[in-house]
C-alpha cells in the first residue's frame, strides 16, 4: 500500500523477545514524560501499545520484498478514539511519546505526513532493524483482533477531488445496532482465535518467496487492471506486499447495507497470484483448493427459483444452432476467460462503464454488445436480475455460504481458508469440503452445483489424512513452519 497499513491494523504478535523490548521502551517513555510514580492504569494502556507498534514494525519488516514497506503512524488527535471501531483505540499522548522515543533512538526511519489527509510513516531501522534481523523471520501466536473491529459497513460518496479520475470515495459507516451484527462478529472472532494458533505458509525457496512478493507489489502498482467494479469489492487488489502474518479476517459490507457484499478479507492467501496457491501449506500439510463453478450465476437462478438446465459450463454460451456453435470455447481458453470477465462485469459494474478492449474484442471475435445480447438470450430466466446490477447481492450470498463452511470446519478443529467462492483445506479434508460446499448450496438454493479442484489431484494422495511435507531446507518458510511445530505439533 502506498501509504502503509496503520499500525493497529497489524496483528499483535506474541514473540518472546518482545518482552524485554516492551519493558525497555516503557521505561524510556516514562523517563521522557517525567512520570515519577508507578501507575497501573497507565502501564495497562502503554504496554499493549508498545507491543502493538513493535508487532507492526516486525510484520512490516518481514513483508516481502523484505524491508520495503512502511507502517502508518497517526499523530493527530482525530485519528484516536478508544470507543470507535474505525479509529485507533490507544492513547494519543502515549503514542506520540513512543514515536519520539523510537525516533530519538534512531530505531525508525520516518516519512513525515505531507498533508491533513495522510499519516506519518515509519519502518524499523538502526538497532531495532538489527534486532529483527538477528531474531529472523519467525512464526508467532497472535492475539485475536478486537471483536468490534471485525465487521465493517461502508458506503460511497462522490469524489470531490478534481485531481483524480476516481469517481467515488468509500467511507466507513456506523455499525447498525442489530443482533445479526453481534452474531457475525462472534463467529469471526471464533474463527480468528482458532487461526491465531495455526501456521499458513508457502512451500517455496527464498528466491521464490521474494518473487511472489514482487508480483503482488507490481500488481498493486498496475492501476490500469483495477477496474472500478473490482476495486469496489476486492480488497486484495489494494495489497502491495506479502505479509505471511496476516491470517485473521474481517468482513466488509457495502452500500451501508448488511445484505450487500459481506465478503471476508485479510488473509494473505487471498492476494497471492493464483498460480502459487497450490504451494500453500496449512500446518506444513499439502493443500487442495476447491471452487464453486459459476456461483454468481447459479445464485441468480436460485433467486429466480428456476433450476439451471443449461450447459455444464455456465459460461458456455453455445447451442446446436449455426450461430450457437460459434460461441463454443474450450474451458481453459483465453476466449472463455474473456466471456467470464465480461459477464462478471455485467453483475458488478453499477456505473456501466466497463467494456472489453479493442484487442480483447479482436481475440474473442465478438464485441461487448454482442456478448451481452448472447448472454441474456442463453440465460433468459435470470436476465431481469442481471439488469438489476445484483453483483453485491450475490456476493452477500456467497459470503454467507463461506461463513457456514468456516463454522463447519471449526466444529472439526480443521483449518479452511476462504477465497470468496473458493476454499483451501488440508488435502485430507478435500472430500469433507466438497460435500459441505454442495450441501450448503442445495439447502440455500434448492439446486445442485458442481465444484472444481485445484492443486493436488491424485486420489492416492488426497485420501491421506495427515500429510507432512518437507519445505526447502534452511529456507525462511521452512524455519517459519518449524517454529510453529515446536509450539503446537504435539497438539495438531
Amino acid at each position: 500500500m502506498k501509504e502503509g497499513k496503520r499500525y493497529d491494523w497489524y496483528p499483535v504478535l506474541c514473540h518472546s523477545f518482545f518482552d524485554e523490548l516492551v519493558t525497555s521502551l516503557y521505561q524510556e517513555v516514562e523517563t521522557k514524560k517525567g512520570w515519577g510514580r508507578e501507575n497501573k492504569a497507565r502501564e495497562q494502556s502503554l504496554r499493549p501499545l508498545i507491543k502493538h507498534v513493535l508487532s507492526s514494525l516486525y510484520s512490516c519488516f518481514y513483508t516481502f520484498p523484505i524491508g520495503s514497506g512502511y507502517v502508518s503512524y497517526p499523530l493527530r488527535g482525530e485519528a484516536y478514539d478508544k470507543k470507535s471501531e474505525h479509529k485507533v483505540n490507544y492513547n494519543l499522548e502515549y503514542a506520540s511519546a513512543l514515536f519520539h522515543v523510537l525516533k530519538d533512538k534512531k530505531w525508525i526511519t520516518v516519512i513525515e505526513a505531507k498533508n491533513q489527509q495522510s499519516y506519518t510513516r515509519i519502518k524499523a531501522s538502526g538497532g531495532l532493524r538489527s534486532i529483527f534481523e538477528e531474531q529472523g523471520f519467525k512464526w508467532s501466536p497472535q492475539e485475536p483482533m478486537p471483536i468490534h473491529k471485525l465487521v465493517k459497513v461502508r458506503d460511497r460518496v462522490p469524489n470531490t477531488n478534481k485531481d483524480t479520475k476516481k469517481k467515488w470515495d468509500k467511507i466507513d459507516m456506523p455499525l447498525p445496532n442489530e443482533p445479526i451484527v453481534k452474531e457475525y462478529q462472534e463467529a469471526l472472532f471464533k474463527y480468528n482465535s482458532f487461526m491465531c494458533h495455526h501456521c499458513v505458509s508457502l512451500d517455496v525457496t527464498d528466491d521464490q518467496l521474494f518473487e511472489v512478493g514482487k508480483e503482488i507489489r507490481d500488481k498493486q502498482n498496475d492501476k490500469k487492471q483495477h477496474h472500478n467494479w473490482m476495486a469496489e469489492t476486492e480488497e486484495e487488489n489494494k495489497i502491495g506486499y506479502l505479509d505471511i502474518s496476516s491470517v485473521q479476517l474481517r468482513r466488509i459490507f457495502s452500500r451501508n447495507s448488511l445484505t450487500k457484499h459481506g465478503r471476508f478479507y485479510g488473509g494473505w492467501w487471498q492476494s497471492i497470484p493464483s498460480d502459487y496457491r497450490y504451494l500453500i501449506r496449512i500446518d506444513g500439510k499439502l493443500t487442495v483448493e476447491l471452487d464453486y463453478s459459476g456461483i454468481s450465476l447459479r445464485i441468480l437462478y436460485g433467486l429466480a427459483e428456476v433450476p439451471y438446465q443449461g450447459n455444464t459450463d455456465i459460461y458456455d454460451l453455445s447451442d446446436n444452432s449455426s450461430v450457437g456453435i460459434k460461441w463454443k470455447f474450450a474451458k481453459d481458453s483465453h476466449q472463455r476467460k474473456l466471456i467470464k470477465k465480461y459477464i462478471n462485469a455485467l453483475l458488478n459494474d453499477e456505473d456501466g462503464t466497463f467494456s472489453l478492449t479493442h484487442s480483447e474484442h479482436k481475440q474473442l471475435g465478438f464485441n461487448s454488445k454482442q456478448i451481452k445480447e448472447r448472454f441474456l438470450k442463453v440465460h433468459s430466466p435470470i436476465a431481469h436480475l442481471v439488469d438489476a446490477k445484483i453483483g453485491l447481492k450475490t456476493q452477500f450470498y456467497d459470503s454467507q455460504i463461506a461463513m457456514e463452511i468456516m463454522k463447519h470446519f471449526l466444529s472439526f478443529d480443521e483449518v479452511v481458508l476462504p477465497i470468496h467462492d473458493g476454499f483451501i483445506v488440508p488435502a485430507g479434508c478435500v472430500f469433507l469440503l466438497e460435500d459441505e460446499m454442495k450441501n450448503i448450496f442445495k439447502r440455500k438454493f434448492g439446486d445442485k452445483i458442481s465444484v472444481s479442484h485445484e492443486g493436488l489431484k491424485s486420489p492416492e494422495v488426497i485420501n491421506l489424512n495427515d500429510i507432512d511435507y518437507s519445505l526447502y531446507e534452511d529456507s525462511l518458510m521452512e524455519n517459519y513452519v518449524d517454529d510453529w511445530r515446536k509450539a503446537y505439533a504435539s497438539e495438531y
